[in-house]
């Protein structure tokens, strides 16, 4: 069905707000909750919490006492949406079967986004950011197999294959060798700059996980990986932030943002099943909507211009995480074309023909420092858990 954000009506601003009862819900069963639901609880926590983060950045740089007032009001329940999130984690969740999920949604939020990008750069910088996600998502596994003796298929419902992507030990790049092109705001596609935003806040919010909880394990190899892992995924938020155009207004990217989340939420109900997320979702998309047209207000009067020339007045296909089929269909096909090619520059080569001064090449053996961490995590001599080869 047809939906316009710049139409439908939303939640008054100062209506929005919840009593600390309601933001505070009953948090799902771990055991049962659909592994689609979960994903999207870990989803909605990385985009609100990067929407929390720009708030606090624009507020910083203006003056404009009608912006920073607007700010404040719709920060409130950005902040309040993120709590809301996060207290929906079943807190009996181990950070290593937390972070299974993390690197399924990495794997398939990228994946389905990949395979719909009409863009082919933005698509090839896509895919070369899920091979490596693939390949975490693999360590994490043997790690959850022999520190919990868990099968991390039991996490991920089987909704996606657990084998090794690009080697982890091999992803490290020099920060010169993160950095893309960015498309034009104003030529691309609205997917395109829908799907930068989508994958760019789930990975920044695996960046801060990984930094925040990895240091709780007791085991020393368990933190190195963490260590290790967590240095990939800042190249990752490097990698997808490079491609969004920077010339945007500050009003410009507020727009971006509450537009991206009311694409998220509006695509979340067409597929959740489960009758109490919808309904968070549900709320959160009515208040997203007036956000949407605060600053489409402000941008008229600051600007001179209206939200409709940014945006189509009609929702955007959505990032379907279903069915699971298509998204490992489409892994498969990545990881057979793709595994040995490497970031060269703002480019993808095979690796046999890496230029002979490749910033990566020494920046590499300085950091595996002979014995990368990951490499503690190679494919054993049969199954490990669940985890087959």
């Amino acid at each position: 069905m047809a939906f316009n954000p710049f139409a439908e009506r939303g939640i008054p601003i100062e209506k929005q707000w919840d009593p600390i009862k309601r933001i505070v819900q009953d948090p799902y069963d771990k055991e049962r909750v659909d592994e689609l639901s979960r994903l999207r609880v870990i989803d909605t926590y990385g985009m609100e919490n990067e929407q929390w983060y720009f708030y606090h950045q624009l507020a910083r740089h203006t003056d404009n006492d009608e912006i920073r007032e607007a700010v404040a009001l719709i920060r409130r329940t950005e902040d309040q949406h993120r709590s809301e999130a996060s207290f929906l984690f079943d807190p009996t969740t181990t950070i290593l079967e937390l972070t299974i999920a993390y690197e399924h949604l990495a794997v398939a939020i990228t994946a389905a986004a990949a395979k719909d990008e009409p863009d082919p750069y933005i698509r090839q910088v896509f895919d070369y950011g899920l091979l490596e996600d693939y390949d975490h998502l693999f360590r994490f596994s043997i790690l959850l197999d022999r520190l919990e003796r868990l099968d991390a298929n039991s996490i991920t419902r089987r909704l996606v294959e657990i084998k090794p992507g690009r080697p982890t030990w091999e992803e490290h790049l020099h920060p010169r060798d993160t950095l893309r092109n960015f498309f034009d705001a104003r030529k691309a596609d609205p997917l395109t700059r829908l799907h930068a935003l989508s994958i760019l806040a789930p990975e920044q919010q695996t960046r801060q996980y990984y930094a925040s909880e990895g240091y709780w394990l007791k085991d020393q190899a368990a933190r190195q990986l963490y260590a290790e892992i967590g240095q990939i995924e800042e190249q990752h938020v490097s990698q997808y932030e490079s491609i969004i155009d920077p010339r945007s207004s500050w009003l410009e990217m507020a727009i971006d943002h509450e537009y991206n989340e009311i694409y998220t939420y509006h695509g979340f109900l067409q597929t959740e099943r489960d009758p109490k997320m919808k309904g968070v979702w549900e709320d959160h998309l009515a208040e997203e909507l007036e956000h949407l047209r605060i600053w489409n207000e402000l941008y008229n009067k600051y600007e001179g211009k209206d939200g409709r020339q940014l945006w189509p007045e009609q929702l955007p296909k959505p990032i379907a995480l279903e069915p699971a089929q298509q998204i490992n269909d489409y892994v498969k096909q990545v990881l057979a074309n793709q595994v040995n090619l490497r970031a060269a520059g703002k480019n993808f080569v095979p690796k046999d023909r890496l230029p002979a001064d490749w910033p990566s090449g020494p920046y590499r053996q300085n950091i595996d420092a002979g014995n990368s961490p990951s490499t503690n995590y190679q494919p054993p001599q049969g199954p490990v858990g669940g985890v087959r080869l």
